[in-house]
């Protein structure tokens, strides 16, 4: 049987533009880098309007709330660890409570790992992943780190 298929190959070449390229040689560099002394005991005020929001969960809280992390989402979400009744807590774009998730003890921070994607670090050997749907947290994968 005879192979009737074509192959065809491309070459690309890429052109970039000269006005960008001659604009980029006569700079003296693309930013700078500022040192600044980062001092933890400081205190930070924001002007503008101060928000008071409740995130306590009636009849589930126990103990006071005591925020260990805040993770900001880019949609305007904000996800708060309560490492006082170890529950991550999910609030809107208007602060308020939509949802919460348990958590094993000692939360000690959250970040991003993608979109809606985020990680918690607690126990100091676990990372619990979880994801933000709409307006529900949902607890994904639990990993073991073998670090000591």
């Amino acid at each position: 049987m005879k192979d009737n298929s074509e192959q065809t190959k491309f070459m690309f070449k890429f052109h970039g533009k000269t006005e960008l390229v001659q604009y980029l040689s006569e700079l003296s560099g693309l930013g700078i880098l500022v040192k600044s002394e980062i001092n933890p005991n400081r205190k930070i005020n924001i002007s503008g309007k101060r928000t008071d929001c409740s995130i306590e969960i009636p009849g589930e809280d126990g103990n006071t709330c005591r925020i260990r992390s805040i993770c900001c989402l880019l949609d305007g979400q904000s996800l708060l660890a309560d490492s006082g009744n170890n529950r991550l807590k999910l609030l809107d774009q208007n602060y308020r409570l939509v949802s919460h998730c348990p958590m094993p003890p000692v939360i000690h921070d959250i970040c991003h790992v993608d979109s809606y994607q985020l990680a918690a670090a607690h126990s100091y050997k676990d990372m619990q992943m979880f994801t933000v749907g709409t307006g529900k947290l949902v607890m994904g994968m639990n990993y073991q780190l073998t670090h000591s």
